[in-house]
């Protein structure tokens, strides 16, 4: 976390954007699957389980606490969602 502070503030902004970035993050629709993969910052403390919520035309990807216990401490984890579309529809695809 203090390599990623002590980046630059950009860096920093593009962890905890609502917006995907695309030097770092992937979302790639193949073969009846939707794959996304970004970087976010957590609770260090933290363990987490993902989910999706479906809205129109758009997928909401949730992350859910599952320790209940939280710190000061910030880390920086690789989040990736495989999702199944066997329609092959082009969702739009947003972090919450």
């Amino acid at each position: 976390m203090d390599e990623l502070v002590n980046s630059g503030e950009e860096n920093y902004r593009n962890l905890n954007s609502k917006k995907f970035n695309l030097k770092t993050d992937t979302i790639r629709f193949e073969n009846d699957f939707i794959y996304v993969s970004y970087l976010s910052i957590v609770n260090g403390c933290g363990q987490y389980s993902g989910n999706i919520e479906i809205e129109n035309d758009s997928i909401i990807l949730k992350l859910v606490d599952t320790s209940g216990i939280a710190c000061t401490e910030k880390r920086v984890d690789r989040l990736v969602y495989k999702i199944k579309n066997d329609a092959n529809k082009k969702y739009g695809i947003k972090k919450w």
